[in-house]
């Protein structure tokens, strides 16, 4: 997982690759608590 800040700003980066599942669970990491839950989610389609 990548993260990066800038001007209170955060943008986390999850590779997805081959690895569907550990995906899945990190992205259903972030997005569980209020506190990290991201104000938008952007998917690359293969």
């Amino acid at each position: 997982m990548l993260t990066l800040s800038d001007q209170g700003h955060r943008l986390i980066a999850i590779p997805a690759v081959h690895h569907r599942a550990v995906f899945a669970e990190m992205v259903n990491r972030a997005c569980a608590a209020a506190a990290t839950r991201p104000a938008a989610i952007a998917v690359e389609g293969v």
